[in-house]
C-alpha cells in the first residue's frame, strides 16, 4: 500500500466518521483504484455500501476483500 492510498483511506475512515457516507464511498473508491489489494478498504467499503442501501455492491465489495483474504 502505498502513502497516498493509505492517506485517501484515513480520510475516507474520517468522512464516514461524520456521517458523510458518500464522499467516504468515493474516496475508498480511489483507494481500491489505485490498490486493488487493499482489502482493509474493499471491507469498509461494503460496510457502507450496506449502511447506504446498495445491498449488490456491499456484496461484490464483501466477496472482492474475502478473496484478499479478510472478512
Amino acid at each position: 500500500m502505498g502513502k497516498d492510498a493509505e492517506g485517501t483511506f484515513n480520510k475516507a475512515i474520517e468522512l464516514a466518521a461524520r456521517g458523510d457516507f458518500d464522499e467516504a464511498i468515493s474516496a475508498l473508491h480511489e483507494v481500491t483504484k489505485s490498490d486493488p489489494s487493499y482489502a482493509k478498504a474493499w471491507t469498509i467499503k461494503a460496510m457502507l455500501y450496506r449502511l447506504t442501501g446498495n445491498p449488490m455492491m456491499a456484496d461484490l465489495c464483501t466477496k472482492t476483500a474475502s478473496a484478499l483474504g479478510t472478512k
